[in-house]
């Protein structure tokens, strides 16, 4: 079967761009992964500088990674990494972390928050929900839950403290708003 010229120009042209788009992805994924490199070295250079400062200033501070933590903990007690939302189980979404669990949070000023989920995984006290009448609730993310701080120094736990206010807390880091309303018509 012969092709006619315009037929045999239109092939040669289809794969000119089939080879270009290949060959313009292909560089994508090394130029990015290249980039991906480069920001992981500042990334240890940033940490060394850091951590050098804060040992020259005597400045206490955990410097483990999270998975060190779990590591060092989990023989001694069940614990568990904070879940982030959205994480999907077949066909259920998470809308809080593990229930009445050890949480390992983060760490941004010192020490890891270390905190206890209740029966549904949000951070409260477990009694909470056996309460007929709450004063507040929060829904919201990181602020809402306090991240990375200590119970009593999160909203929650401040507000509590200082107001006798019994007080739900639905926040979870990383949720936005369909994820916060999920959580609102579910709780």
């Amino acid at each position: 079967m012969k092709l006619n010229k315009s037929k045999l120009t239109a092939i040669n042209f289809i794969i000119l761009i089939f080879s270009l788009i290949i060959a313009l992805s292909f560089m994508e994924i090394v130029l990015g992964s290249i980039k991906l490199f480069q920001l992981d070295l500042k990334r240890s250079e940033n940490q060394k500088i850091l951590f050098n400062h804060l040992d020259k200033n005597k400045i206490s501070f955990d410097k483990r990674s999270a998975l060190e933590v779990y590591n060092g903990i989990k023989s001694e007690k069940i614990i568990f990494p904070k879940v982030v939302p959205g994480i999907k189980f077949d066909e259920f979404i998470s809308l809080a972390n593990i229930s009445n669990s050890q949480i390992i949070d983060c760490n941004e000023n010192g020490e890891y928050s270390i905190w206890r989920s209740d029966r549904h995984g949000f951070r409260n006290p477990d009694n909470i929900w056996d309460e007929k009448d709450l004063d507040i609730i929060f829904i919201g993310d990181s602020f809402t839950v306090g991240a990375c701080v200590q119970n009593n120094q999160n909203i929650s736990g401040n507000i509590s403290k200082n107001y006798s206010k019994k007080i739900l807390n639905l926040g979870i880091s990383g949720s936005g708003p369909l994820h916060q309303f999920a959580k609102l018509k579910e709780y």
